[in-house]
């Protein structure tokens, strides 16, 4: 498998080669992807929304969607796009095709970006 990561550590593209940015930080993915809000923001997200998309999708309040948004956001779970022009809100969207999570231990975490695959292991 890949590297062991802790808190701390990010897993990135750069030991399968891959020359863009990417990774998640490992923790807080799992700690995203077990809270039942962000889940339900993460899973929304297979096409770019709005703040005001995501509230009205999720049945959650602004203050909620934003909180959880910049926890995805830090997870590397969703990516942010800012329109500098023509007066279009902030779009999020899914940053990864697929993410597996395998519960043993330790706990293996497969990312998927373009078909290429990411892996990292975190102790319990």
């Amino acid at each position: 498998m890949g590297e062991t990561a802790d808190q701390s550590t990010v897993c990135t593209w750069n030991d399968t080669g891959h020359d863009g940015a990417g990774g998640c930080v490992p923790q807080q993915l799992l700690e995203a992807l077990t809270d039942e809000t962000a889940r339900k923001i993460y899973l929304s997200l297979e096409e770019p929304a709005t703040v005001s998309e995501i509230c009205e999708t999720c049945d959650v309040s602004q203050s909620t969607a934003y909180r959880k948004i910049t926890e995805l956001h830090e997870a590397g779970l969703i990516l942010r796009f800012d329109h500098r022009s023509g007066g279009v809100a902030t779009q999020y969207v899914q940053s990864m095709d697929r993410v597996v999570v395998t519960y043993g231990n330790p706990i293996q975490i497969e990312c998927v970006v373009q078909g290429l695959s990411m892996h990292c292991e975190l102790e319990p």
